[in-house]
Parts: structure tokens; sequence; C-alpha cells
């Protein structure tokens, strides 16, 4: 997986599947399916839909974006929590926002 090849849409599903919800139907929608403690599976609202404030709400706790602009030859963001720090860039806001969740939550795990 290449962060840096995903559309906003494919950030958006690998961050979905990070906090342990699936897609529907191999797609991204408005639901996605969730398990209670039974195995039963359920449909809950997306967490992260393909919006602005969707991509705002994908960033892990602490992290905050740090600069976020548009150059002539796309969108950069770059977050921070404490000492880390990560970017990215990307053809539009939306994506940008979304890869930079991906690189943020990749990098607060590996922190871990």
């Amino acid at each position: 997986m290449n962060v840096n090849d995903m559309t906003a849409q494919e950030a958006a599903d690998w961050l979905a599947s990070e906090v342990g919800l699936g897609p529907v139907s191999g797609q991204h929608c408005t639901e996605r399916w969730d398990s209670a403690p039974d195995g039963e599976s359920f449909l809950v609202p997306d967490p992260f839909p393909l919006t602005l404030d969707g991509a705002a709400a994908a960033l892990p706790e602490g992290w905050k974006i740090w600069q976020l602009f548009q150059a002539p030859h796309g969108w950069y963001a770059y977050a921070r929590h404490g000492d880390l720090r990560t970017g990215t860039e990307a053809p539009d806001e939306m994506t940008a926002r979304y890869r930079l969740a991906v690189w943020c939550r990749m990098a607060a795990k590996e922190q871990s």
C-alpha cells in the first residue's frame, strides 16, 4: 500500500478499517458494517464520509494540522503531535487531508 497513491476514498476506507468498520458491498457509502459482541453484524453511520469534515475527523487524537496549502502542482498537508511530524501531497484538498490522516495513524501506531 502506497499512501501517496491513495484516492480520498481508498484512504477513508483504510481509516474505517483501522477503527474496525468494514465497507458495504465493497464500496464507500454512508454506512459501514460493525460487529456486536455476539458476532452479529449491523450497519452504522460512516465515521469518515468523503467530505472535508470527514477528513478532519479522521486525524488521530492529539494530531493537529500544522500546514495546509495549495501550490501550483497540488495540495500539501502537514501535521504534528509532539515531536512527531508527517506530511503528504495530493491533487486536491480532500485527498491531501485523507492521506495525511492515514500517515498520522501509521505514525501513531509505530510510536506505540
